[in-house]
């Protein structure tokens, strides 16, 4: 059974549902405009409503969530996956469990929902709940007491009614124990590698077997697509020395970008932290507040930093004595940073507390913040501006040669417009390497979809130059003579054939193998053979030593008490193995090991349960889409 459900949770929908669309129900962000605001029903499921504003802030949620997770790609993928008709789905689903849960007695009482409203961040002022910030967040958000409540009513007790079916769930140890060493046991082989490069010398061909060859693989020898072009670059350079910037324009630009022309301050420092945290009872904290105001004294006494940090502090720093190396403001905790930079050098603070708990802090060197004058940064400045200037002619030349080209045709004159000259090349393809226009992979892409006579240009790094051309002649893609090729056939028959024998000789040596042979017996019979160890688990996708082989990684897992010994073959690789011998990972580890996996078949089982359940009570539900918009592709009405 457990195995039938967790074959069901990995389905597309299963993982979209989890990837993208949250359960949790928080407040919402405001629409957008494909909706408007009239405030109509959008369905009827069993007779209660849902309301089109509540929907949109719903989706308004999830959307946004979309766009923190995803950036710039965010709308796009909310239109593929269509989210807009997910998220109606999953308001769907929040009515019926909410209906389901009253059917069966389960309520929500004013208090809990109280409660729950109480407990959430943004609506607290220094941990508390506050009514003022409560009222203020639903009013910027449009939204009315009663809406929002009703409508995390819906919610809350959709989720509760889920969790009383939940409640009972559970994953046997036999099952955790199966998937434990099924992920984690650790299989140790030894190995012999039959290279087919060590066969080579013992390959035997004939003419014949070449000819064949060629025609068998017209692919393997085809000469790509060939182009010849007339063209000349423009590069950064060539505009760089027009370029020069105004005093005003270097002075402005320093202005404006100062930071750029400033060290900030650096502290060089050792600590030692006394672990503490929020949840700590207060009788641990005061014991380790003790631990630190002693070791404090002894340092203020004279004791050596560097000895007590070893000792007592708990952290990575403590076996550098505390050492922490410089930082600048900004890359420590805010309180501890405080501290560190009102320390001069050689100074000790007193105790400091920050969220990751008590430290004494030492400051061993510091550095003062440092600010270039602009005649020390003057070059650097006017090398920055007379490049963007460069840049922007550039571009500006690049958009307005694609018409002057096709107008004047005439490449050659352009190009001494701007005082450099055309060149052409010789047939190139798109593996040409030996030009110099340096890799032609992009160009050849363009030119694949022009023809004879076509003027273009291929806007590369201004520090390459961007690229104008004329296409002179192209030659396409044709199958090389079979003299042009036959070092190459010879090459790939030898490779062929020496696979052929490695994998003959190897398969001989199996039945030796199986017979009692061993791997080193085997080994000694050959030069170049040796023995070798790997191992691997069911999850590796690479096998040390071996890299990716999904064959030799299938055979080694069918290996067994009674079956010791196998070969496997894959891509020209052929090999011979023995078992050696199993692992676990340490008794502490699997501890940790099992209540994962526990805790994720658990998951993996809730979600199908009540994707089951949900799909049922569908099945007798009254869903009714009033709204058009969704009523044609709505799915489970």
């Amino acid at each position: 059974m457990i195995l039938q459900l967790r074959e069901h949770s990995q389905n597309i929908f299963f993982k979209l549902l989890l990837g993208f669309i949250a359960i949790t129900f928080v407040i919402s962000f405001g629409i957008g405009s494909f909706f408007g605001d009239r405030k109509d029903v959008l369905a009827v499921i069993n007779s209660e409503e849902l309301l089109l504003p509540e929907y949109q802030r719903f989706y308004s949620q999830q959307l946004q969530g979309f766009r923190n997770r995803f950036g710039p790609n965010a709308d796009q993928l909310a239109e593929q996956l269509n989210l807009r008709q997910q998220a109606l789905q999953q308001l769907i689903s929040q009515y019926l469990w909410a209906d389901e849960a009253e059917k069966s007695g389960i309520l929500l009482t004013d208090l809990e929902l109280q409660d729950y409203i109480k407990q959430q961040p943004y609506f607290q002022i220094d941990g508390h709940f506050d009514s003022d910030t409560y009222q203020q967040i639903l009013k910027q958000n449009r939204l009315l007491v009663n809406e929002y409540e009703d409508e995390l009513r819906v919610n809350l007790l959709s989720e509760k009614y889920q969790n009383s079916l939940l409640s009972g769930i559970i994953v046997s140890d036999a099952e955790v124990d199966r998937v434990y060493r099924n992920e984690n046991e650790k299989i140790i082989v030894d190995y012999l590698y039959f290279d087919p490069e060590e066969f080579i010398s013992q390959v035997n061909y004939e003419e014949g077997d070449l000819e064949k060859f060629y025609k068998e693989n017209p692919k393997s020898f085809v000469q790509p697509k060939q182009f010849k072009i007339e063209y000349f670059s423009l590069t950064l350079d060539q505009f760089k020395k027009n370029a020069d910037p105004k005093e005003r324009e270097i002075t402005r630009y320093y202005e404006k970008n100062i930071e750029d022309y400033t060290t900030p301050p650096e502290v060089k420092a050792r600590h030692i932290l006394i672990k503490t945290d929020s949840e700590m009872e207060d009788e641990e904290r005061n014991v380790r507040r003790k631990q630190i105001e002693d070791i404090l004294n002894q340092l203020k006494e004279g004791a050596d930093f560097e000895e007590l940090a070893q000792q007592h502090s708990e952290d990575f720093s403590k076996d550098n004595g505390g050492d922490l190396g410089w930082f600048k403001p900004g890359e420590m905790v805010s309180g501890f940073e405080t501290a560190a930079f009102a320390l001069k050098a050689g100074e000790l603070s007193d105790i400091v507390e920050t969220p990751f708990g008590l430290h004494i802090i030492r400051v061993d060197e510091k550095k003062e913040r440092t600010v270039q004058s602009l005649e020390e940064a003057k070059s650097d400045i006017v090398e920055v501006l007379k490049e963007a200037r460069a840049e922007k002619k550039l571009d500006l030349e690049y958009s307005r040669l694609e018409q002057r080209m096709k107008d004047e045709n005439n490449l050659s004159a352009i190009a001494e417009s701007f005082d450099t000259s055309t060149k052409q090349t010789d047939f190139f393809d798109k593996d040409s390497t030996n030009l110099e226009l340096g890799s032609v992979d992009a160009l050849v892409k363009q030119l694949i979809f022009q023809k004879e006579g076509d003027y273009g240009r291929l806007k590369r790094n201004p520090v390459q130059g961007y690229l104008f051309y004329k296409i002179l002649e192209m030659k396409e893609a044709s199958t090389k003579p079979f003299e042009q090729v036959k070092e190459k056939v010879l090459e790939s028959v030898k490779q062929m054939k020496a696979a052929e024998l490695a994998s003959e000789i190897a398969q001989k040596e199996v039945d030796n193998l199986v017979k009692g042979k061993s791997l080193e017996t085997i080994a000694d019979s050959y030069e170049t053979l040796e023995v070798k160890e790997t191992s691997l688990t069911s999850t590796a996708d690479s096998i040390e030593g071996i890299g990716r082989d999904p064959e030799f990684k299938k055979k080694v897992l069918e290996l067994n008490e009674s079956k010791k010994v196998g070969g496997s073959q894959y891509q020209g690789k052929v090999y011979l193995f023995a078992l050696k011998g199993r692992e676990l990972p340490k008794d502490e580890d699997s501890v940790l090991g099992k209540e994962r996996i526990r805790q994720q078949l658990i998951q993996q089982l809730r979600q199908v349960f009540i994707d089951n359940e949900m799909k049922r009570i569908r099945e007798t539900a009254s869903i009714e889409i009033l709204n058009p918009f969704f009523k044609e592709e709505t799915p489970g009405t």
